[in-house]
């Protein structure tokens, strides 16, 4: 075996590995860091430097990708979307030397964290074919179904599994108020009851309910690809099985705008592969289109049934109660502090990860601490209206390429995905700040990239 091979098959090897890992660990604090200036940072503002195990795995894949395809350099950073992220990241140095803390090392570091995941999707743009992406999806919906089960022991046992090692938070801070302590409605026709009046929204080994539900509707898409990529009736029949226990799992996180997403993009996928039908093409298997959106559709309505008096107290999904609108409330507040930001510095923002440091001079009610659930407007915010530009121009370019491509039942589907994840990205912000939801939210972004890109347009592996 060449030197060549082996060398792919380790890059090969850390790509899935990485994919395998990403959702089962727990983040290691390296230190922390202080500014020098004499500036107060809010109570809410973490100084601490994290990182994960994959971490390590995606800065070693980069580096061997670079080193791969190093007569390739101007590719990684400028070829196709790359472009855009690369000037995002440059946009990002720049609004922090325009910022009030220009010397503070923690914000450097926090924008290499964010810039891994990035030159993670740029990376895997180089060396990934087609023909290896199936191995993925096989992994995330492994890695899903496994997030399955832990969720719903999660949510029936009301309890966390002790799976610290591995991610687990402590549960206890999501949880809301249930009196009657009814988990689905066997508990109401059996008259069981859990003993509290709170109700504990599963998280899997996520940090938070809505980043575990944000993972479960991407596994959700890419079960669809798998299903109608399938070929063999037994493979099928699990895979549609698979539907309702993710389903379901996406309920007990009770996370709206993944739960939103899931039913835009389903619907999208539907009536994209309809279209694709009648006016593109008849070599679409409409039969299964028809089933998968059936299961999907039989899916939510049983979950809804089976947990209506749960969904009923948190609200946001069949009504609109006073929790809810708190919630929303506060969403608000944070979008008006965004654009006040937005105005005092509108071309480069106010500063890559100091959104929380400028909000002491514009938070409305006293107790906002956390930063504005929209990662739209959290770049604007931070990186100004060239930040967000930057960004927008990649989404669009990823959607062109696929709008232009030859569409099949893959490249729908993941069309479908991407517009889920960026209706997401407007009603949270874990995309640009946590590290398990930038891996899905970048992969998303890859898949969907690599299927539907040209052949010609895709990058040209030199021999070594």
């Amino acid at each position: 075996m060449t030197t060549t091979r082996l060398f792919d098959r380790l890059l090969h090897c850390l790509f899935l590995a990485i994919f395998l890992l990403f959702p089962f660990q727990k983040k290691h604090k390296l230190c922390r860091l202080y500014p020098s200036d004499n500036i107060d940072l809010p109570h809410s503002f973490s100084t601490a430097v994290y990182y994960y195990f994959t971490d390590i795995l995606i800065l070693a894949f980069i580096a061997l990708c670079l080193y791969r395809y190093r007569r390739q350099l101007m590719d990684f950073f400028f070829f196709g979307p790359a472009k855009y992220l690369t000037s995002l990241i440059m946009i990002a140095l720049l609004s922090l030397s325009q910022s009030i803390m220009p010397g503070y090392c923690l914000h450097y570091v926090r924008l290499f964290q964010f810039s891994i995941p990035i030159f993670f999707f740029l990376a895997a743009i180089m060396y990934v074919r087609k023909k290896q992406i199936t191995h993925v999806f096989w992994i995330i919906y492994a890695t899903a179904m496994v997030q399955c089960v832990i969720a719903i022991a999660q949510y029936f046992t009301q309890d966390s599994l002790n799976l610290h090692a591995f991610g687990e938070v402590n549960n206890d801070f999501f949880r809301f108020r249930m009196i009657t302590g009814e988990r689905w409605l066997f508990d109401t026709l059996f008259g069981i009851s859990t003993g509290t009046n709170y109700l504990l929204r599963a998280c899997g080994t996520f940090d938070h309910p809505n980043v575990f539900g944000g993972f479960i509707f991407f596994s959700l898409i890419i079960t669809y690809v798998l299903y109608l990529q399938s070929s063999k009736i037994l493979s099928q029949r699990v895979l549609l099985i698979s539907i309702f226990f993710l389903f379901f799992s996406l309920c007990v996180s009770f996370s709206r705008a993944a739960l939103f997403a899931a039913v835009i993009s389903t619907g999208l996928c539907a009536g994209l592969s309809l279209y694709r039908y009648f006016f593109v093409s008849k070599d679409v298997q409409i039969l299964k289109v028809f089933k998968l959106c059936s299961t999907a559709a039989l899916s939510v309505t049983l979950c809804l049934a089976l947990l209506y008096a749960p969904f009923f107290e948190r609200g946001g999904v069949i009504n609109y109660n006073q929790l809810v609108q708190s919630a929303d409330g506060e969403r608000v507040a944070y979008q008006k502090m965004a654009c006040e930001m937005a105005k005092d510095s509108l071309l480069l923002g106010v500063g890559f990860n100091q959104f929380q440091i400028y909000s002491q001079q514009h938070a409305h009610p006293a107790h906002l601490f956390s930063k504005v659930h929209n990662i739209y407007l959290l770049l604007l915010a931070e990186l100004g209206i060239c930040g967000l530009a930057s960004f927008l121009l990649f989404a669009f370019a990823l959607v062109k390429t696929a709008a232009k491509a030859p569409w099949d039942e893959r490249g729908i589907a993941l069309f479908s995905l991407f517009i889920g994840l960026l209706f997401i990205g407007g009603c949270d912000f874990y995309f640009l700040e946590g590290h398990k939801p930038r891996i899905f939210f970048w992969a998303g972004a890859f898949l969907l990239y690599i299927s539907t890109a040209p052949k010609q347009k895709q990058i040209e592996v030199l021999a070594s």
